[in-house]
């Protein structure tokens, strides 16, 4: 009886230390939603996706670094609550807060993916820019750039991506299609994931909304496919939350927040985008 005793005391302290050991190693900071690596946020399948041509990536857990290894500088960024409710682990735009890649070589793309988390607040007008790789002498429409834009309607936001080849700049809106509106609301101060894909081998552009295809065609500049995207030379950084033409008051910086942005030089397939959007949707 004794030894049965003796037994089950063993068999408990190795229970309770076991334990104690897990809870220890799977030990989250519910603050800050790190998950024992020191970063924040679990790595998920969405890291795994396109990751060999994926030229940028920015989590903004606190910092603009770019985990691709290009050179950022920041101005005046400030963060905030993710999707997830973690606090500092989301780019929080300003009317004077921008991040530069300085050194953009990797990002003169000739397809281009990118695919990044909103949360957008109604615009009465003017333009925020979001992601300029453009020339800064042109306005907007010399490179790739996208924006959302002031609108009159209570239940959408609006957002327009440009694509430039040579002498030609093609546009399309989201929440229309030639002049019709779309069925897609952009709710203000609401998270949703945003995808813009163009193949420059085939001149096919497509976009997402929450894992969900809302466009797709063919941009044609005149007769001709537009082909391979053309960045400037004069356009030597790519800016997130800025387009670096002042010259006009209606042009601004994004105000709204932004996070897990990805930019691939590849135009990532419906499969892909839906990896990304099921792995890092909010539950």
């Amino acid at each position: 009886m004794k030894n049965l005793r003796l037994l089950l005391w063993i068999f408990l302290a190795v229970a309770v230390s076991f334990a104690a050991c897990s809870k220890e190693d799977d030990d989250v900071d519910p603050e800050n939603g790190d998950n024992g690596n020191g970063n924040g946020e679990v790595p998920t399948s969405a890291d795994t996706v396109a990751v060999d041509n994926r030229v940028a990536f920015f989590r903004f857990n606190g910092n603009e670094d770019d985990e691709d290894g290009n050179t950022t500088i920041g101005a005046n960024v400030q963060y905030t609550f993710d999707r997830h409710g973690r606090e500092n682990s989301a780019y929080k735009g300003t009317a004077t807060s921008s991040i530069m890649i300085t050194d953009p070589d990797e990002l003169r793309v000739s397809s281009i993916t990118v695919s990044m988390w909103l949360r957008a607040q109604q615009m009465a007008g003017g333009t925020n820019f979001i992601l300029s790789f453009i020339d800064p002498e042109m306005d907007w429409n010399a490179g790739y750039a996208i924006w959302q834009e002031g609108s009159g309607r209570g239940d959408t936001l609006r957002y327009k991506a440009v694509t430039r080849h040579h002498d030609s700049d093609i546009f399309a809106w989201t929440d229309t299609d030639h002049g019709v509106l779309r069925d897609v609301l952009f709710p203000s101060s609401r998270w949703y994931h945003f995808v813009y894909a163009y193949n420059g081998e085939n001149s096919v552009r497509e976009m997402y909304i929450n894992g969900q295809q809302i466009s797709r065609d063919t941009l044609i500049a005149g007769d001709t496919p537009m082909g391979p995207v053309t960045v400037p030379e004069s356009a030597s950084i790519l800016y997130i939350g800025r387009n670096p033409n002042t010259a006009h008051e209606w042009i601004g910086n994004y105000t709204g927040d932004l996070d897990d942005l990805r930019i691939f030089n590849v135009a990532l397939t419906e499969e892909q985008v839906g990896r990304i959007y099921e792995a890092e949707k909010p539950e």
